[in-house]
């Protein structure tokens, strides 16, 4: 079958009449798009920087938020709460959906092999994982499409046929904003400037939280980016309060002349003690003389104990929709699956969201690589809970037991005879068997 491919191009200035497209002629062409301009970490937040990126993000603008983000992985909670819910997502169950009541021909099963080989492919790649990351983090994140000629499959005749295949790109949110006036979203790019991104342009994709209107509003950094900065203050000021209380003060008593603090110089005897402590050193007092200490009452580092635990318990809220950690403990063996780990609703959104994402992605890919006629199936990650195996069997077990001792009871009737007539004559087997089949 001869099949003619469409070569991918971005829509024409007539078409769009977008104004950045008319002042940049070389988006008519179809180049690649190059990754976006790299994003240097920030690492050093105050409460005045997080709700200044916290505010700027609420109105559209995610350069400082992006970055945040970056900052929150490095906390261990954040890191592997996020993880937890991306990988777990991923994890699902896949299949290839078609429209209800559609009967597939050899055609589209033909076809679907096909893109099979190429989906492969595509989700062992980071865009699939990295979409999640930002979408659960900032609610929104945008892709970029490069539509290459390559080889992928192998005909009937033995020969390598090509398609149009999609190297894809997740930018980094830092290089993106929505315009609140126009409600449209625009990406920095290092190849082409400032792109206004277009639902026609087959080369950037926008990728919203279950198609909200304005989904960024759902992303964690929100009500997690001044939690994330408690818990690290709470942290710092724990090691603090360790370097001071923790380490005991050693003194040395003797009735020596002359002692650590010179006669009459206090600064300096602050300054003696201060190099003594910083190496372990004891303190030399001559006999007579006091030092005390006062140290802070050993309940107190509970406060920090209790702020920490507090935070990572709304950690774990926002990512998985409940107070369960990533850790196995008391011998759970459950909390090991996604399904006990993350709240269905919120297994039932991301998967919602991604497949509506993958669905466009596919839908190109027959675009561009195969005849008009075929129906386009969709990739589809079941959300759907697993059937619990385990209590499945044992009602079997159950079941089987009761049908067991059902079977001995009738047995002993079909010997006991009443007016020459069997006990079992007597029994209605069939309508008590149904009740335990």
């Amino acid at each position: 079958m001869a099949i003619t491919k469409r070569k991918p191009k971005p829509p024409s200035v007539e078409d769009l009449g977008k104004t950045i497209q008319k002042q940049i002629p070389s988006l008519l062409d179809f180049k690649r798009i190059l990754q976006d301009i790299y994003i240097t970490p920030i690492t050093s937040w105050s409460t005045c920087s997080v709700r200044r990126a916290i505010d700027q993000h609420d109105v559209g603008v995610f350069n400082q938020s992006g970055r945040l983000v970056d900052a929150m992985m490095r906390d261990p909670r954040i890191f592997a709460c996020c993880n937890t819910l991306v990988y777990g997502v991923l994890g699902l169950k896949f299949e290839w959906k078609w429209p209800d009541k559609y009967q597939p021909t050899k055609e589209d099963e033909h076809f679907l092999e096909i893109t099979n080989k190429w989906w492969e492919q595509f989700v062992a790649t980071s865009a699939p994982a990295t979409i999640i990351k930002w979408v659960a983090n900032m609610g929104t994140c945008i892709l970029g499409k490069s539509w290459n000629l390559d080889y992928l499959y192998c005909d009937e005749e033995g020969k390598y046929g090509k398609l149009y295949l999609p190297e894809t790109h997740v930018f980094h949110p830092a290089n993106t904003y929505y315009n609140t006036a126009s409600k449209t979203y625009y990406v920095y790019t290092y190849s082409h400037g400032v792109i206004e991104v277009d639902e026609k342009d087959p080369r950037l994709q926008v990728v919203k939280h279950v198609d909200s209107e304005r989904p960024f509003m759902q992303g964690a950094v929100r009500p997690l980016g001044l939690v994330w900065l408690d818990k690290w203050m709470a942290l710092s000021d724990w090691r603090s309060y360790l370097s001071i209380f923790g380490n005991p003060l050693r003194i040395l008593t003797t009735d020596r002349e002359f002692s650590t603090p010179p006669e009459f110089d206090i600064e300096q005897f602050i300054q003696n003690m201060a190099t003594a402590f910083s190496y372990g050193a004891p303190l030399h007092l001559m006999e007579g003389q006091k030092l005390d200490l006062l140290q802070a009452q050993s309940s107190n580092a509970g406060v920090f104990t209790d702020k920490i635990e507090e935070a990572n318990k709304e950690i774990a809220i926002v990512y998985l929709g409940q107070n369960l950690t990533t850790d196995v403990s008391k011998g759970s063996f459950a909390s090991a699956k996604v399904h006990d780990n993350v709240r269905q609703d919120y297994i039932e959104a991301y998967t919602t969201t991604l497949n509506r994402a993958m669905y466009r992605i596919v839908k190109e890919f027959y675009y561009f690589n195969f005849p008009d006629n075929l129906v386009v199936p969709e990739p589809y990650f079941n959300p759907d809970p697993p059937a619990n195996e385990l209590e499945q069997e044992k009602i079997k077990s159950e079941k089987a037991k009761s049908l067991k001792d059902i079977s001995d009871s009738l047995d002993k009737l079909s010997k006991i005879n009443f007016n020459d007539k069997s006990l079992l004559d007597m029994i209605q087997v069939e309508e008590l068997l149904k009740k335990f089949s």
